[in-house]
């Protein structure tokens, strides 16, 4: 997803997270040329964004990628209300970031579902999303 830290990047973590998916959080002010290598070594499927951040980056977010383009406005829109029938492994994938890149490439880390639960039991300021 790129996405800037609003509540937007929240609520796209929280339902991806409950689709059983994994996300991968991008900074929107990266040169397109690192965010297409992230999304493309991550093989993502799909990319949240804003409608806006499109409308500002149209090469980024053209058809001619291997992943399709979702706006968090087009998520809203078609939302559903009821809860999916999933039972998540605690040894999934939960999220995956990109190092900086300082041997010239930037490198994924991948954080599992049991790993992100460890984190959240273990802070008590930080808001349980299970």
């Amino acid at each position: 997803m790129v996405l800037d830290r609003t509540k937007e990047i929240f609520i796209a973590e929280h339902a991806i997270l409950k689709a059983g998916g994994a996300f991968l959080p991008i900074v929107p002010e990266y040169p397109d040329e690192r965010i297409t290598y992230c999304l493309d070594d991550a093989e993502s499927p799909c990319v949240i964004t804003t409608e806006a951040i499109k409308a500002g980056r149209p090469e980024l977010f053209s058809e001619s990628h291997a992943y399709k383009t979702l706006t968090v406005e087009e998520l809203i829109r078609n939302d559903g209300e009821e809860n999916l029938d999933l039972a998540i492994e605690t040894d999934g994938l939960a999220y995956c970031i990109y190092t900086s890149g300082s041997t010239g490439k930037p490198k994924g880390v991948m954080i599992e579902h049991h790993n992100m639960c460890n984190y959240l039991n273990a802070n008590p300021m930080h808001p349980a999303i299970y």
